[in-house]
């Protein structure tokens, strides 16, 4: 609201306390997102809300019983530039399945087209399932029952964490201190040539890594 319309409007119709923020966090800041946009409330005297988000679900999925653990993967984001290239990911995926027992399930939406569908059938028949385009609460459902996530830097690597899963984030040019997911059991991986080149053994051994970790 940067011309204050909508605040002078507001003010005509309720006498409510108007508060504004950032609608995007500075990046040269080095702050992240979640305490640039809780600055506001310091406004109503709340000085220590947990910049960690938590999303605890009322009805949380389970695991299949005595089933393989599930890995959720997104290969894709809003943005192509914070993609592993396609090709990577399709090299990947068989790796893991030999290395791994867990099912996969491929997680996108629109932004990915048929990246999922192609990435499925680089899987053995059974281990794979796609989740494509699912509301979000759905979704948290989904992933809040997975043992793992691996991903970009998008608002699905966000839900993960909230969720407490233990993310792997393949991480572009963003500024991490800004823009990374919270939480304890978050990683980022980054390449030193940045991420198109980021090694396929690389990710191999830091997924494998993020799977014991979840065991």
């Amino acid at each position: 609201d940067p011309d204050g319309v909508f605040q002078g409007n507001l003010a005509r119709c309720s006498s409510a306390q108007y508060i504004a923020g950032p609608h995007r966090p500075d990046d040269s800041a080095g702050l992240s997102a979640a305490r640039v946009l809780l600055k506001p409330l310091e406004r109503l005297a709340i000085f220590d809300a947990d910049p960690v988000p938590r999303l605890r679900l009322g009805v949380r999925a389970a695991a299949d019983a005595g089933g393989p653990p599930v890995l959720a993967l997104h290969p894709g984001s809003g943005s192509e530039r914070k993609n592993w290239p396609e090709a990577r990911w399709a090299e990947l995926l068989p790796l893991l399945a030999a290395r791994l027992e867990h099912r996969f399930l491929l997680v996108g939406g629109e932004a990915e087209g048929g990246r999922l569908e192609r990435l499925a059938t680089r899987l053995p028949p059974g281990r794979a399932q796609t989740a494509r385009n699912l509301p979000l609460d759905v979704l948290a459902e989904k992933l809040g029952a997975c043992a793992g996530f691996v991903g970009h830097d998008s608002g699905i690597s966000h839900l993960a964490a909230a969720l407490g899963v233990p993310v792997l984030a393949l991480w572009g040019d963003s500024v991490e201190t800004v823009w990374r997911p919270q939480g304890d059991a978050v990683r980022v991986l980054r390449g030193p040539a940045g991420l198109a080149r980021l090694p396929v053994q690389t990710v191999l051994e830091a997924v494998c890594a993020l799977a014991r970790q979840a065991a």
